[in-house]
């Protein structure tokens, strides 16, 4: 059976963001991918990818108004 766990690694140690179901001594494998950014990329503003030109139904109604 393979179970994937995600975590992270800090000062000398390993934290699982869950608990293993497993009961019997087993093997593992621990891979160390990427460092975790401190600063992730700003989250996009709703609506920014709306090109100008395009009107939706609401602007078209509310102009008769």
């Amino acid at each position: 059976m393979l179970t994937s766990i995600e975590g992270f690694y800090e000062n000398g140690e390993i934290h699982l963001d869950e608990i293993p179901l497993i009961k019997d001594k087993i093997k593992i494998v621990v891979t160390f991918l990427s460092k975790i950014e401190v600063n992730p990329a700003p989250k996009r503003r709703l609506g920014s990818f709306r090109p100008t030109n395009y009107k939706t139904y609401f602007d078209k109604t509310m102009k008769f108004l």
